[in-house]
């Protein structure tokens, strides 16, 4: 009786490292977000789902979506799935999950990932400001300068246009 205890406890175990489902080769799909899950608006976003090779198909969920966002189907050497987001909106934001069935239709899903959407950080625009206005000085001088050029060389016409009436009215009194 211990023989044959010995030798079918033996044989499960020869069977079960083989056997995906008896060695826990199903493990719980993790999900990871690259850069980061805390995102801008318009920035790129990768999320993976990595969980058993002998997982074919992942599944991303959304929190408030009915069924599978996006489904990949992967070769039997991966064991990560990829789901791209090219441009982060508003409407991205929420809880996420991935999941993979098992050859004999077991679900496995992962932990909920929390993407958060936000505005671009405020940007400190005090060295193009100081920049601006130096240079809406800078114009504002040359524009004086030119005004007082404009106002200097009127001046002269008008003294030089005095000179000549004044000649004229000379010339034409020594004619008389």
């Amino acid at each position: 009786m211990t023989l044959t205890l010995t030798a079918l406890l033996y044989l499960g175990l020869i069977l079960g490292s083989g056997n995906p489902v008896l060695s826990g080769a199903f493990s719980k799909p993790t999900i990871k977000v690259v850069p980061s899950n805390v995102v801008t608006i318009g920035q790129q976003v990768t999320i993976f789902c990595e969980g058993s090779l002998h997982a074919k198909e992942y599944c991303l969920h959304k929190e408030g979506s009915p069924d599978c966002l996006i489904l990949r189907t992967l070769r039997e050497t991966e064991k990560k799935a990829k789901f791209s987001i090219s441009r982060i909106r508003w409407n991205h934001a929420g809880q996420y999950w991935c999941s993979y069935k098992t050859p004999t239709n077991m679900l496995r899903q992962s932990d909920i990932m929390e993407l958060v959407v936000t505005v671009s950080q405020p940007q400190d625009y005090t060295a193009e400001n100081l920049i601006r206005m130096g240079m809406s000085v800078l114009i504002l001088v040359l524009l004086g300068i030119l005004l007082f050029e404009a106002q200097h060389s009127q001046r002269q016409t008008q003294h030089m246009a005095g000179r000549e009436s004044s000649a004229s009215f000379m010339v034409a009194e020594s004619c008389e």
